[in-house]
């Protein structure tokens, strides 16, 4: 990643990662690290990875180390990625919450309904809240076409995190979004 991002304008990208600590300290040293191997000053949006709703409270520490980056300039939006509905209702009213990132697809297999995601993620979206899309292939059991066109079809989907594991995948993903989004 560190080298691709040598190649472009930094501020051309919308770069993210996400952490899993819980402690102010732990999240810290998790956004130092990220931005020295990622080679970057700041990242564009730093994620609270797979939060509960039981969890907010225990990670609290980890939010207050987000706040204080976002106020340094390290960090430009604060997200929060999740399975579950009722993280996405919890964090509707929290300001320090920019992006919220959500497993959904259109098959399900989520750790909700999906009618009950689709509501919260409507209902975040109309509070101003950026929404991000995952797990839209469903472990494999959407093509990419199916899965984006599906994301892409929601109103209130802001991005969608395909995930890559090759070049010839990026490739491949990239000709189909252009390919969707000239058919519209």
């Amino acid at each position: 990643m560190r080298k691709g991002l040598e190649l472009v304008d930094r501020s051309s990208v919308v770069l993210s990662t996400k952490t899993t600590k819980e402690s102010f300290d732990e999240a810290k040293k998790s956004l130092e690290r990220s931005l020295r191997e990622l080679g970057t000053d700041y990242l564009d949006i730093y994620y609270l990875h797979y939060v509960r709703a039981e969890d907010l409270q225990r990670r609290e520490g980890a939010l207050r180390a987000m706040v204080q980056a976002k106020d340094e300039g390290l960090v430009n939006h604060i997200g929060v990625s999740t399975h579950w509905n009722t993280t996405v209702e919890s964090v509707i009213e929290l300001p320090e919450i920019d992006v919220i990132m959500v497993k959904l697809n259109k098959i399900g297999g989520m750790d909700c309904s999906l009618n009950d995601m689709l509501k919260a993620v409507e209902r975040a979206y109309s509070k101003g809240k950026g929404i991000v899309s995952m797990k839209l292939l469903a472990y494999g059991d959407l093509g990419v076409r199916e899965g984006l066109e599906y994301s892409l079809s929601l109103p209130f989907i802001h991005s969608a995190c395909i995930g890559i594991r090759t070049l010839q995948e990026l490739e491949q993903d990239v000709e189909t979004y252009r390919t969707i989004v000239t058919s519209q």
